[in-house]
């Protein structure tokens, strides 16, 4: 380890090691930086590879969330044509059972009461 002595009575410095020792401080503070730099550009590569894996996760749910959705468009409008087609065949047997009755009356015949069966 190299030290700044005294030399003599008169209590002066020797200064003939003090470049070595100001080189030797800059050559520490030099690779405090490089430590410093190469630790925040490893930090700032691993943020932006977990950015880019959380964008891919984020692309995957939406797509995932998209199908759903989609396979859900197409049921809620398949059971609408359902629906439709169910009320067109019930407008269509109310009308029948009114031709029915309408019938039965015209004969004489009483239609027997509608009876709410429990499923």
């Amino acid at each position: 380890m190299t030290t700044i002595t005294t030399r003599g009575r008169d209590g002066q410095m020797d200064l003939t090691q003090l470049p070595a020792i100001l080189a030797g401080v800059g050559a520490f503070l030099a690779t405090m930086a490089g430590g410093a730099k190469w630790m925040l550009t490893r930090v700032d590569k691993k943020d932006a590879e977990e950015r880019q894996w959380q964008v891919e996760e984020r692309a995957k749910l939406e797509t995932q969330f998209k199908l759903q959705i989609d396979s859900l468009i197409r049921q809620v409008e398949n059971q609408e044509s359902e629906i439709a087609r169910v009320r067109s065949d019930l407008t269509m047997y109310v009308r029948h059972v009114g031709v029915l009755e309408g019938l039965l009356k015209a004969n004489g015949i009483e239609a027997p009461p509608l009876v709410k069966v429990g499923l």
